[in-house]
């Protein structure tokens, strides 16, 4: 799998993605309207993709989040991978071979930034958006960890726990 950075010229494969999304019920990347591409792109931050064989498997974007810090960045925002496309053996998707491809670009292309996660706090639309927050619970509380929660709040109209990923911590433990 490699990771690459969407642009317009990707947005034919990114609508397959988004097709394939809306086949399993996921609301948030069912198209690229409600992936919010406009909002991210306009500022500053982007999308990537894993790619295997020319075909989009999952995507994570970036974006600022001003609501903590004007050098913060929102990372695995509108996040979604197929089922069954690659190994993702890890505690959540941030910990797997994936996770961590998608971490290592996310250091690389926001240098000195503060990078956070957020995950609902609730949802009973769609409860399985949760797993990924208790995942994050149980991260936080491993002794090496690189997620702490920051703090809960509203962001985008949504409650919201805010998970700091410690660059440093990180590396350390991945290199």
């Amino acid at each position: 799998m490699n990771i690459v950075k969407l642009d317009d010229s990707y947005k034919d494969k990114l609508n397959i993605f988004c097709n394939k999304c809306e086949n399993l019920g996921w609301v948030n990347n069912s198209s690229i309207d409600n992936m919010r591409w406009n909002k991210v792109y306009r500022t500053g931050g982007a999308f990537l993709a894993g790619v295997v064989d020319d075909t989009i498997i999952s995507v994570a974007g970036y974006c600022p989040l001003l609501e903590i810090d004007g050098n913060a960045w929102r990372v695995f925002y509108r996040s979604a991978t197929l089922p069954k496309q690659g190994p993702n053996k890890g505690l959540h998707r941030g910990t797997g071979p994936r996770g961590r491809m998608y971490i290592d670009q996310f250091i690389e292309i926001l240098p000195n930034s503060e990078l956070y996660i957020t995950t609902n706090i609730e949802n009973k639309s769609y409860k399985h958006i949760l797993r990924y927050h208790r995942h994050l619970e149980l991260e936080s509380q491993m002794k090496d960890s690189y997620i702490s929660k920051l703090c809960e709040a509203v962001i985008d109209n949504t409650n919201q726990a805010v998970w700091k990923l410690d660059v440093e911590k990180y590396l350390a433990r991945t290199k």
